[in-house]
């Protein structure tokens, strides 16, 4: 029979909410830009563009007159999981599911005006304006459990409806950043962003204690929403050139400090049926979470001429900074009986622990102009590159919301310009290995401290696509 005292419920819902939070810094990503996303994602000691505002704000320097910079990027994250252990009370195979949600829209654009338009003194200034997401897919659906006609569908059909139904994150992050070419042989910079933060999810969860196994008929869904309108974040880094005979070879360092987040939000449940005959009912559905994002340290070296481009990275992200996560309910309570009977039971802070680590990524790219072959002022240019990322999700807390792992890119691009206009795209092919997991922790949750039911062993699979466009004039 459902219990009478519930906060199960909002520890499985909340949980919901802190993941979201989690994916919009990264885990499973594609980076930004057409220009780096084509050459492996380097660009930390000199970036060529405004996508210099995330990789390094000090190779905003290199940037002469007035720049205007519009780009696409679309993303498809393509999964696939198959819940071991059996599905439903007689324990049948589970069906593999799989992502459905398509392509997800992101960007990085601005604009960037070299200082030396207006003053000759002040050349190598250069301020710049710009916008850009989080390098992440915000967007999941995978099969929803009230799309099916009995519990044996569900069970079988939806296996993973306890991790995510669906997800629609969006994280902007609009800010000013400052690129100063000091001298030959160094240039620095910093940037000053306000972060926007909004995030929707949905998933299942269970409404009765005391039970073990696979019941669907006594689930209930849960939606979170929540948002963070404006969080300041900061980054900063230089550029040494430091051979004296040999200006066209760099070394940046980059890092951007973890920021926490802090976001209020709203929790709407759909009861089972039983809940009503039990006279069982939620009030109240405000709820305050907090979560520390990550820091992240990039350092790079390239070498250049007039043709090529050859730049090696490394990047280093704190997700070990993301151990707890605290969530705390605002006057919310499970109510059960009725008259003297009733009871009235307020939903305490719950502590998540997570258990992530730091993750680490090598990045090699080049790039290769076309000199003196192409008809008036056309200018051709092509990239390469590859990318290597480690995982910052161990095997104990993987699930489908998130499903990341080692894993290794492939990418191309190439710029087309005449007259002070460029078209440039980027493509990369994200290949990670599968993940068979047997020793998760992710479990439903039974607030009676009911038979443990293990949600997240399996198999998992998954690579991404990502596609950039950008056009980009200069001026003046």
């Amino acid at each position: 029979m459902l219990t009478r005292s519930p906060p199960g419920i909002f520890f499985f819902a909340f949980a919901a909410l802190l993941s979201a939070g989690a994916q919009a810094s990264g885990f499973f990503y594609s980076d930004l830009g057409a220009k780096q996303l084509g050459r492996g994602a380097t660009g930390v000691a000199g970036a060529g563009d405004l996508s210099a505002i995330i990789y390094n704000p000090a190779g905003l320097a290199e940037l002469e007159g007035l720049t205007v910079q519009l780009d696409l990027q679309l993303a498809k994250q393509n999964t696939s999981f198959t819940r071991s252990g059996g599905c439903g009370q007689a324990m049948a195979p589970c069906e593999t599911i799989s992502d459905s949600s398509g392509w997800f829209a992101n960007t990085m654009s601005g604009v960037a005006l070299n200082l030396g338009v207006i003053s000759p003194g002040l050349h190598g200034l250069v301020i710049a304006a710009g916008v850009h997401g989080p390098s992440a897919v915000g967007a999941h659906n995978y099969p929803d459990p009230r799309s099916f006609d009995t519990a044996v569908e569900v069970a079988a059909g939806a296996p993973q409806r306890y991790s995510l139904i669906s997800s629609s994150n969006i994280i902007l992050y609009p800010g000013i950043s400052m690129g100063w070419h000091a001298n030959d042989w160094l240039s620095v910079g910093a940037g000053a962003e306000l972060r926007y933060f909004h995030i929707t999810q949905s998933q299942s969860i269970f409404g009765v204690g005391s039970l073990g196994g696979d019941y669907p008929d006594f689930d209930a869904i849960a939606t979170v929403d929540a948002k963070q309108t404006a969080y300041p974040v900061f980054n900063g880094g230089l550029i040494v050139r430091p051979i004296p005979s040999m200006r066209t070879f760099s070394i940046g360092l980059a890092g951007r400090l973890g920021a926490p987040v802090s976001a209020d939000g709203t929790i709407t449940i759909e009861t089972p049926p039983a809940a009503k005959s039990l006279n069982i009912s939620v009030v109240g559905n405000q709820a305050h979470v907090e979560l520390r994002l990550p820091s992240e340290a990039r350092l790079g070296a390239q070498w250049k001429n007039e043709n090529v481009l050859v730049e090696l990275d490394g990047t280093w992200e704190g997700w070990g900074a993301v151990q707890d996560i605290r969530v705390t309910p605002e006057n919310v309570t499970i109510n059960s009986g009725m008259g003297s009977n009733k009871t009235v039971t307020p939903v305490a802070p719950i502590d998540l622990r997570k258990n992530y680590r730091g993750a680490f990524t090598g990045r090699l790219g080049g790039e290769y102009a076309l000199a003196n072959t192409l008809p008036g002022d056309l200018a051709l240019s092509f990239r390469l590159g590859a990318i290597y990322e480690t995982s910052a999700i161990p095997d104990e807390t993987l699930q489908v919301d998130f499903v990341d792992g080692p894993r290794f890119a492939g990418t191309l691009g190439f710029t087309l310009s005449s007259h002070g206009v460029a078209l440039t795209a980027g493509y990369a092919h994200y290949f990670q290995g599968t993940r068979d997991v047997s020793t998760s922790t992710a479990a439903r949750v039974d607030p009676l401290g009911g038979p443990t039911f293990i949600i997240g062993n399996g198999h998992y699979e998954t690579s991404l696509d990502a596609l950039a466009l950008e056009l980009t004039w200069h001026g003046l």
